[in-house]
């Protein structure tokens, strides 16, 4: 393989340089691939490494619902594959190629996506198939664990993010089903290197305890051995010279179990067959190869044109496996026998499926299954998806967005969800909110909600804006670090409606009269935007600004837009009265250190 050697030092200086984290770490990511990939078709750089905290009081809500979910004896069978979808276009919306978790059949038939709300990826099935794991984006990024049907979604930590380089941070199932471990950032990269000092952490879904393993070299990939005893990790050494991965099998304490082993050009993507005799793994993203786990008899199992092979899975039944290849388009996952033979692509761009950026085959415990065409998980039914919410339909991927008061003595709650449809739940993008007066389990009313890509609960959530005791329900429609909102009230008559601009609007503003009206907060690409309240309670005001000027125009100066509204009873915004100027280009946006003034924090 002449010069993979000298192209991955390359690739890896060029992205060492670190960043600070943010909140749509996701977002982030899918916008550096998409600009390279149109500029340069590189290599893909830069993952998230995620340092994960723990929250204990989430590991104590899930403690008794974990149970044993390790395999019973006998051979499982291969259920439905989990992966984390993008598409071969950034969405103008979220301004991100991340779709979310989907899943698909083994021969990639029959993609669908996954009942989870908000921006989720990097998916790993629990050892019995009954469980996820997967890390959701937002203003707070979390690890969280959710029923293989998309109920009872469990947060277990906080985690926070920095850039480093080609690092694989799907969490990773211990055979028992009891822990969980990710790759872990342990503190701020040294002057010498640019790169930050990583562990593993390991959270115990029994005791709500948490630990980091020091593997002794940054770590960038992790896998539970098969027996439970120990972690299998790619950690990058020699980082001086330009760095080089090799793989490290340690105990739960960090201590070696075996000598440390080093493929020529290794890259972090790696899967354990389930029977513990052998390794897949990535050489120089072109190639796949598997050996035993001390190294010795490698086996090149497939090869590819372009050096864009990344994640790996292995057949429960230890009979295919899987990897994806983001060629130029159409990006495909392909499946192929262990011993190279049979190779054939199952899903690619151009399908439903679309291109996958991580891969879990889920096992079904059967004790006679025996081969990969064991039949799939059967699409669950309507009833079994969604839950009854008190309407004439069920809702999934449910996320309560907190107490709202309805009335001056009222406390009900508020959910947003997807309606099920057909037995399964519908794209990410159209979404329900449900309002329940007296939190009783019977909704009282709802409204659509279009979401863009997929609604954020993290910035959404009820305040009272306008002073008549009833509250507002703010919904962020995408993750993002310029998320858009709308704001629903209750009507005299009950019913639910997006809050509109009135007769009088501003249109320079962006709010033209007779529009659903949209707050867009953040700064990125040269604008920037703010939300804020006054008044309230007695002449309460909700002021809107945002300014834009292009990107490296070199201008002194930029435009901003600054209106005054007051939310009357039927959910209609009245001017109070608005102002377009010319501000210089350094100047901060009046909004600024506001956050939360509306009571929900619309900042990301």
């Amino acid at each position: 393989m002449p010069g993979l050697d000298d192209r991955l030092t390359r690739e890896l200086e060029r992205v060492a340089e670190p960043r600070a984290a943010g909140p749509d770490e996701f977002l982030e990511i899918a916008r550096r691939r998409d600009r390279r990939e149109r500029a340069t078709r590189v290599r893909r750089g830069a993952l998230a490494v995620l340092v994960v905290t723990a929250t204990v009081a989430g590991f104590l809500a899930v403690r008794n619902t974990v149970g044993d979910r390790s395999l019973p004896a006998g051979t499982p069978g291969n259920g439905r594959i989990l992966y984390t979808k993008e598409s071969l276009e950034m969405d103008p919306g979220t301004r991100s190629a991340f779709v979310g978790l989907w899943t698909m059949n083994p021969d990639g038939s029959d993609p669908r996506p996954f009942p989870v709300n908000g921006a989720a990826g990097y998916g790993s099935w629990s050892p019995d198939g009954s469980q996820i794991a997967f890390l959701a984006a937002g203003k707070r990024s979390t690890l969280e664990v959710v029923n293989a049907d998309g109920s009872d979604r469990r947060e277990l930590g906080q985690f926070l993010a920095d850039t480093t380089t080609y690092t694989d941070p799907t969490p990773a199932w211990s055979p028992d089903g009891r822990q969980v471990a990710v790759v872990h950032a342990t503190g701020d990269p040294p002057k010498e290197s640019p790169y930050a000092p990583q562990g593993i952490q390991i959270f115990d879904l029994d005791t709500g305890d948490t630990r980091i393993v020091d593997v002794g070299d940054p770590a960038h990939a992790v896998e539970w051995d098969p027996n439970g005893t120990g972690l299998l990790a790619i950690v990058l050494v020699d980082r001086p010279s330009g760095g080089m991965f090799e793989f490290r099998h340690v105990d739960l304490d960090g201590r070696l179990l075996s000598d440390p082993w080093r493929p020529e050009v290794l890259f972090p993507f790696f899967a354990w067959s389930p029977d513990g005799s052998r390794i897949a793994y990535s050489l120089g993203g072109s190639e796949l190869w598997t050996a035993t786990p001390d190294g010795s008899d490698r086996t090149r199992v497939a090869a590819q044109d372009d050096d864009d092979m990344e994640a790996i899975a292995w057949a429960p039944d230890g009979n295919r496996i899987l990897y994806t290849f983001r060629a130029n388009p159409p990006c495909r996952v392909v499946s192929v026998a262990p011993d190279g033979s049979d190779g054939r692509t199952i899903a690619d761009g151009r399908s439903d499926a679309g291109c996958a950026d991580s891969l879990s085959w889920q096992p079904i415990p059967f004790e006679d299954a025996s081969s990969s065409d064991a039949p799939p998980t059967a699409a669950p039914s309507a009833e079994a998806v969604g839950i009854d919410v008190g309407l004439d339909f069920r809702l999934c991927s449910v996320e309560r967005l907190g107490k709202v008061h309805y009335g001056p003595s009222d406390v009900g709650l508020v959910q947003l969800g997807t309606r099920v449809a057909d037995g399964r739940c519908p794209t990410l993008g159209q979404a329900v909110l449900v309002a329940d007066f007296q939190a009783d389990g019977d909704a009282d009313t709802w409204s659509r909600v279009t979401c863009r890509g997929a609604c954020d609960p993290a910035l959404s959530g009820a305040s009272e804006l306008n002073g008549d005791a009833w509250d507002e329900v703010v919904v962020s429609l995408q993750p993002s670090s310029t998320p858009a909102h709308k704001v629903f009230t209750i009507t005299d008559a009950g019913e639910m409606r997006a809050v509109t601009v009135g007769p009088v609007g501003h249109p320079q503003g962006g709010f033209d009269p007779g529009d659903q009206a949209v707050l867009t907060t953040g700064g990125d690409e040269g604008f920037s935007g703010a939300v804020w309240c006054t008044g309230f309670p007695a002449d309460p005001v909700i002021e809107v600004a945002w300014s834009f000027h292009p990107v490296d125009a070199g201008e002194p100066t930029k435009d901003l837009h600054r209106t005054r509204f007051a939310l009357d009873d039927e959910g209609v915004l009245q001017l109070v009265d608005s102002a377009d100027t010319v501000v210089p280009i350094d100047s901060d946006l009046p909004g600024v250190g506001r956050d939360g003034s509306c009571g929900v924090d619309l900042f990301p």
